[in-house]
């Protein structure tokens, strides 16, 4: 695992922090990411995200004789995850871990996807391997790792973590809708199983 190693020698009363902070992260990370820091002071160590599980990386740098430009980064957020039955909203990051969305500003947790689970599994990770077309073009509901729906307004298309939606398949899921006789009853195309889209609520074809 990557990490940075840093040599801080200079006590902390004698220290002047120059922050840049990543937008993204909400007061509540800053004010760990300090605490963490505060106590690193004299020290040598090793930083890694399993530390502050919400920050890729942290860079500190020397200025001069007794004070650091302090640089945090949060991991990239993929979408907000609302579980049903739980208050706690969690965000699923690039990375691959699920964080709780306290960790980033509100104008994030605002403007990302969302995916509703009907629980939090270790499954959900793989959220974080969803291409952006997925999560911008449809609305996904996650019950788990073998049912995953994705729906649009006509249909819905009942993937797994196994068989997920691909481009590829989304084109000949448009194919077979533009050859049903009728579009008016719930359509479902179920992609789960190897080479073959099975096709459930309608009966006819045209």
């Amino acid at each position: 695992m990557l990490f940075f190693i840093f040599i801080l020698s200079v006590c902390s009363q004698l220290w002047s922090h120059i922050w840049k902070w990543d937008q993204r992260l909400s007061n509540t990370s800053q004010e760990l990411v300090k605490d963490y820091v505060s106590k690193l002071d004299g020290q040598k160590f090793s930083f890694q995200p399993t530390e502050l599980p919400f920050i890729s990386s942290l860079s500190i740098l020397k200025k001069d004789e007794n004070s650091f430009y302090i640089a945090a980064h949060a991991q990239e957020p993929v979408c907000l995850i609302e579980i049903i039955d739980d208050k706690l909203k969690r965000i699923c990051v690039r990375c691959g871990l699920v964080l709780a969305a306290d960790f980033y500003s509100d104008s994030v947790v605002n403007s990302l996807p969302k995916v509703k689970a009907s629980q939090l599994d270790g499954g959900l990770k793989s959220l974080a391997t969803l291409p952006d077309f997925c999560l911008q073009n449809y609305k996904i509901e996650w019950y788990s790792p073998e049912k995953i729906f994705f729906i649009q307004s006509n249909y819905k298309v009942l993937a797994s973590v196994a068989r997920p939606l691909t481009l590829d398949i989304e084109r000949k899921i448009e194919e077979k809708l533009n050859n049903l006789v009728s579009k008016k009853k719930p359509i479902v195309f179920d992609i789960r199983f190897a080479d073959q889209i099975i096709l459930k609520g309608r009966q006819g074809h045209g």
